[in-house]
């Protein structure tokens, strides 16, 4: 039984807790509330609830049964404020209980700590025998239903969310098309209320099995880790002390030099071209590439308008800021005019407005936005709600993060609406905000889960922790069970580490993969030797080739050196070019010289184009003088454009002279294929910015990427 394990694995932790900084009466009163909760676990007699949709917390229930938190306040005698906290708020998590004196106090009396308590607390359920027999996919019992629906209480969704897969690259060049329409559905939620935002998206099923493994989650978060290096330019001739100033302006001329052939390749007849130059403008050209992205805003590809209107507000201008508030009102950059640059405009710009206020403009646009969701309708409403919880992932700010939890809490919203907003909740600092969140974790939406996962984790507030413990524990669905790991791993700390070791020695197969990446994330910053040591423990027990890969990635993420000849081995024998190409990114992870020798001595005799990109984006994040002649060689043996393009996006990232040369030759090469070229500029226009790369693309490490419009899912193909 979940509910029984539950209190096994918490009563195992707080009899392992030390207790030496409490007095003898703390103790003893301690040891007493430990032993009347090991009777109220093998009583059995835990609180039901009402609802067979969720998971929620009863501290009293119809019945009269009391959660186990007030069990342990009635063997107290506290019955005033087991009465208070039923009559007031029966549903509480110990999470809205902070700043509550008397409960506080207690705790302090019986030497209990808040996140003891709190990890004590179990939601109610409907039907306990009925939710245990829910099978898990991993488990080897059959799989749910496709479509979100799960197969008992506390998992059924109402509403399929869009988008499996990774998306595709929205590469520009096309001309026309609406991205990102969504197909009619249900227009009202299961209690019968009109659904805002006109349908639902209609693709993958929230519970396909196609999403289950973690790969996946980590081609949407790996921008968070495989950072390009920046431009130095340290053969550069500088004089006097200020060795710095006189770098900074050799990467200034440097852009001057550069930035008029980002204007006449934005000129250019390929809409490819026009789109990376874009891209480059705004990421390197200030002020001065106003001119150029405005005469953009008319092109006649579509994508070609939208990179132009991001990479506006990377210039971090007023005048940019100005055009673009216009746009996000209107839809349309020339007053008056009644032709919008595209159907994604709006919501467009006040993405750029973020960016904008992320590179430095001082403006404040929260009212602006605030204003512009609350008086829009239907789709357009959907789509302006979710580019201002982009806007404010970019740029927090108090008033936007009320209006994400306004609609996160909103059931007549979309699920992509509630799903951003449930993200941008990452922000919140406040007991009673995150208890929200807590609550979505527990209820009935699939799709919410996963974005409260996500988001807890994001907030790296150490509170939050026994909710995903717990969550982890009574979850079913795997994808779920995975993020919420993740977001284990992401908040850290000696409680965070057990948890995951436990699930990475004694887990199901699929989570251990999962425990394994959490535990990288996790001690990325402090390499701990014994969380290395464990999990070169728990790779040599992998079985599965596929697995395997999850175990490099995490000691990549270490850096664990005594793991080189572990990862080294299958970069060379693995049958499968897609373990090779993992292996190459673990090894660019764990970086050294050592592994930049490996990755070396590999790219010349491979001949996989897949595990070739792979290696060249693993010398590119190492980024040594001596690899970008290979690099080059590598990119022309290419034949797939859209492989030509991402190796050349790898010598962007060596972040060096040599490989910013060859970059401009490449963008200036008559020959070769328009991508190419494209990938090229985008590339200069990359190691050129004036402010950190990929912003955007470092949006969807902690979104659900089940539940995306296409239109959203297109911005993280950006460099900006």
């Amino acid at each position: 039984m979940r509910v029984r394990a539950h209190y096994d694995a918490v009563l195992v932790e707080l009899e392992a807790a030390a207790v030496t900084h409490l007095d003898s009466d703390q103790r003893s009163s301690r040891a007493r509330l430990v032993e009347a909760l090991r009777v109220y676990r093998e009583r059995e007699d835990f609180g039901r609830a009402d609802n067979p949709n969720g998971r929620q917390p009863w501290f009293v229930d119809a019945e009269g049964r009391r959660c186990a938190v007030a069990e342990l306040l009635h063997v107290t005698g506290e019955h005033e404020t087991i009465e208070r906290v039923r009559a007031t708020d029966n549903h509480a998590w110990i999470l809205d209980l902070a700043g509550d004196a008397a409960f506080e106090a207690w705790l302090t009396r019986n030497g209990l700590e808040f996140d003891e308590a709190a990890r004590i607390q179990c939601p109610a359920l409907f039907n306990p025998a009925a939710y245990d027999a829910v099978p898990s996919p991993s488990s080897g019992g059959p799989p749910p239903p496709a479509g979100g629906s799960y197969g008992g209480p506390a998992d059924t969704v109402g509403l399929t969310g869009g988008g499996g897969g990774p998306p595709p690259p929205s590469g520009p060049g096309s001309a026309t098309g609406a991205p990102g329409a969504v197909t009619p559905g249900s227009s009202r939620t299961p209690g019968g209320e009109p659904l805002r935002g006109g349908g639902r998206p209609t693709a993958l099923g929230l519970s396909t099995t196609e999403d289950d493994s973690w790969w996946l989650w980590w081609e949407y978060s790996k921008a968070e880790f495989l950072v390009p290096n920046r431009l130095s330019l340290a053969n550069a001739p500088t004089t006097g002390d200020d060795v710095a100033g006189a770098l900074r302006e050799a990467i200034e001329r440097t852009r001057r030099s550069e930035l008029p052939r980002f204007v006449e390749a934005a000129r250019s007849s390929d809409a490819w071209i026009r789109a990376a130059a874009a891209t480059a403008l705004g990421a390197s050209g200030g002020r001065d590439a106003l001119e150029p992205l405005v005469r953009l805003l008319d092109d006649p590809s579509q994508d070609v308008r939208h990179r132009a209107l991001l990479a506006l507000g990377a210039t971090g201008t007023t005048s940019a800021v100005i055009t673009l508030l216009r746009i996000a009102r209107e839809g349309t950059h020339v007053e008056g005019s009644r032709s919008r640059i595209s159907p994604y405009a709006r919501p467009l710009a006040v993405v750029a407005l973020g960016l904008a206020l992320r590179a430095g403009s001082e403006q404040r646009v929260d009212a602006a936005l605030r204003t512009l969701v609350g008086e829009a309708r239907g789709s357009e409403r959907e789509a302006l709600a979710i580019a201002t919880m982009f806007h404010h992932v970019l740029f927090p700010s108090t008033s936007l993060e009320e209006l994400a939890l306004e609609l996160a809490l909103d059931e007549r919203e979309s699920p992509s609406v509630r799903c951003r907003a449930v993200e941008a909740l990452a922000s919140a600092k406040d007991p009673k905000t995150l208890a929200k969140l807590q609550t979505l974790l527990s209820g009935p939406r699939l799709d919410l889960r996963r974005s409260a996962a996500l988001a807890l984790g994001a907030t790296r507030e150490l509170v939050v922790l026994p909710a995903l413990m717990t969550a982890f524990e009574l979850e079913a669905e795997v994808l779920t069970r995975g993020f919420v790991l993740i977001g284990i791993g992401r908040l850290g700390g000696a409680k965070a580490h057990a948890f995951l070791s436990k699930i990475l020695v004694a887990g199901e197969s699929g989570q251990r993969r999962w425990a394994a990446l959490a535990l990288g994330v996790l001690a990325r910053e402090t390499g701990d030797p014994e969380t290395s040591k464990l999990l070169r423990g728990a790779l040599e027990r992998e079985k599965s080739a596929e697995g395997r890969a999850a175990y490099w990635l995490a000691l990549g993420l270490l850096r664990d050196e005594l793991a080189i000849d572990a990862i080294a081995e299958p970069l060379a024998s693995a049958a499968d070019p897609r373990q090779r190409m993992y292996a190459a990114t673990a090894l660019s992870l764990l970086g050294g010289a050592r592994c930049a020798a490996v990755l070396r001595e590999r790219l010349p005799r491979e001949s996989n184009p897949l595990a070739l990109v792979g290696i060249s984006q693993g010398l590119g994040i190492l980024g040594e003088n001596q690899d970008v002649v290979a690099m080059r060689a590598a990119l022309n043996l290419l034949a797939e454009p859209g492989l030509q393009g991402v190796a050349a996006t790898a010598l962007a990232f060596h972040g060096t002279p040599e490989a910013l040369a060859q970059l401009a030759e490449l963008s200036r090469a008559d020959h070769g294929t328009r991508v190419r070229k494209a990938a090229a500029i985008e590339g200069l226009g990359l190691m050129l910015s004036r402010g950190d790369p990929l912003r955007l693309t470092n949006l969807s490490r902690r979104m659900n990427y089940t539940v995306m419009p296409d239109w959203a899912a297109a911005i993280f193909q950006t460099t900006l």
